[in-house]
């Protein structure tokens, strides 16, 4: 439904670091700066009428590396009540902390049941040179944060890893480069 939705549009947008600006050639354009992937999921969004607005300064950000493959962001919830965690990256590396898949009805599962069916997609997507990327969550409570805090005060790559355990697999994509 809309409610699943705009959860996967939220986890596209608070992991994205393109930014639209005016066109410095033509001040009645504008112009998406980023990298190619960023770019064809921001426009995307913009076809499908998400408003693309709202924080997306995370509270924490472990900015995308090819060393590890994907980015994480933490931001405190709308709600104040706690935390979540969005992942995006190779699925070979992002998959590692899955253990729950949330359905077509948003219900969570558990992904090994789905294991199959998620690597048999994302070959079918290298057989047609389509690049996946795919996406995840977890929700944190303060206190998490705070023992990952307390273990790993610089809160890099392995505080994330250590609040992206049990992750929940959200949904993969594939993009096409237009070369």
């Amino acid at each position: 439904g809309e409610e699943l939705r705009d959860f996967i549009f939220d986890n596209f947008w608070k992991n994205m670091t393109c930014v639209e600006t005016v066109d410095p050639k033509d001040e009645t354009k504008t112009i998406v700066n980023g990298d190619m992937t960023e770019k064809a999921i921001y426009l995307y969004l913009k076809d499908q009428k998400y408003k693309l607005e709202g924080n997306r300064k995370g509270d924490f950000i472990l900015p995308f590396k090819s060393d590890y493959k994907y980015m994480m962001s933490i931001y405190k919830k709308e709600d104040g009540n706690g935390y979540i965690l969005y992942a995006k990256g190779a699925p070979e590396r992002v998959a590692e902390f899955f253990t729950k898949f949330l359905d077509k009805d948003g219900n969570s599962a558990d992904f090994k049941e789905h294991e199959k069916a998620f690597y048999h997609q994302q070959s079918e997507y290298a057989e047609n040179s389509i690049r996946t990327l795919v996406f995840g969550y977890k929700d944190l409570t303060e206190e998490q944060i705070e023992e990952a805090k307390n273990e790993f005060p610089d809160c890099d790559l392995p505080f994330f890893q250590k609040l992206a355990a049990d992750l929940t697999f959200t949904f993969m994509v594939g993009i096409r480069d237009n070369n």
